[in-house]
């Protein structure tokens, strides 16, 4: 949560693509798992003294890749 935070401070949330390793990161959860994960980045960063917008994740996990493809 901290790292994608400091990645959003620095580069902004318009910069940040969603990517997975799966089925690598299979052993660990399932790909829904892991996406509902992500987008539940906004209450996690609260734990953790972390502003991460609703809005940014949006545009990381769907919205940046749809504007660069044309898609979106």
């Amino acid at each position: 949560v901290r790292a994608i935070d400091k990645m959003m401070r620095s580069l902004g949330g318009e910069r940040l693509m969603w990517a997975s390793d799966f089925p690598g990161i299979r052993k660990e959860m399932s790909l829904k798992a892991y996406v509902e994960l992500c987008q539940d980045l906004p209450s996690m960063g609260k734990k953790y003294g972390c502003e991460i917008s609703e809005e940014a994740v949006g545009l990381m996990m769907g919205g940046n890749a749809g504007r660069v493809l044309g898609v979106g």
